[in-house]
């Protein structure tokens, strides 16, 4: 899989494009940079499909700890989550510990 078709797949088909990003980061991962997860992350929140943009999110944030580029895909996966009330993100999120248990 390439970025651009994983860009492409985003627009239409998130959990594929999920798929093909995650495993294009686990085979070459010094040819994925914190820009393309921030580019995979927006189309998917775009295309509402939250959950995914979490999954990539989070293997970003375990991949780039620290990132100052991750902590901002981070605030737009949250903010885009509670704009939808997705009760599936939000769940993921707190199984996550990206939010708190309340």
């Amino acid at each position: 899989a390439s970025l651009g078709r994983c860009q492409a797949l985003a627009r239409r088909d998130g959990p594929a494009a999920k798929k093909a990003f995650l495993e294009l980061a686990t085979a070459q991962p010094t040819r994925v940079s914190e820009q393309d997860f921030s580019i995979v992350v927006g189309e998917l929140v775009q295309h509402d499909a939250i959950v995914e943009a979490i999954d990539v999110m989070d293997a970003g944030i375990k991949l780039y700890p620290g990132s100052p580029a991750m902590q901002k895909i981070k605030e737009q996966v949250l903010a885009a989550s509670s704009r939808t009330k997705d009760g599936d993100a939000l769940q993921k999120l707190k199984g996550l510990g990206y939010v708190g248990q309340d």
